[in-house]
């Protein structure tokens, strides 16, 4: 029972800081002071920090004039979504890749593909898909030498 209650006791002391919040800290002449309020000025920023009862001060009154560092916390205290996810994108991409996934899914071809690939009219007919596919695998090599010759000569 003795080791079950040093257990939890290490754990409690491990876990806990990982389940606080975070906190943060501004150093400043204090400008205003109220029981609901700290006002800091902070290089000419106005830092206007929220406090209750349960704040503690240390050190003495705090005073309008006085130095003072607030450690606060931030809490939300609403959350309004206004939209869901981003979708995704209707467009086509755009670019090497784009080019080639349209080619790719739509099986087109321009007329000077079919020239330099040998994807003639009789071909295509006796073998459909063969040539298709050929057709689309030399289409996106021819689009990628482009899109290399583009860039070396931009890199020149």
């Amino acid at each position: 029972m003795r080791k079950v209650m040093m257990l939890a006791a290490t754990l409690a002391v491990v876990v806990a800081p990982a389940f606080a919040a975070k906190t943060y800290q501004v150093t400043g002449p204090v400008i205003e002071v109220s029981d609901k309020v700290i006002v800091i000025d902070k290089s000419g920023e106005k830092h206007e920090i929220t406090r209750n009862a349960a704040t503690k001060v240390e050190g003495g009154d705090i005073q309008p004039g006085s130095k003072a560092t607030v450690v606060y916390e931030m809490v939300a205290t609403k959350v309004e979504v206004k939209s869901g996810p981003a979708a995704a994108s209707t467009q086509p991409e755009r670019g090497i890749k784009g080019a080639k996934d349209f080619v790719k899914d739509t099986g087109a071809v321009a007329g000077s593909t079919v020239e330099k690939t040998g994807a003639a009219t009789g071909q295509f007919i006796k073998h459909p898909i063969k040539s298709t596919e050929s057709a689309v695998k030399k289409t996106g090599e021819a689009i990628e030498n482009t899109a290399e010759a583009i860039v070396g000569d931009k890199k020149q």
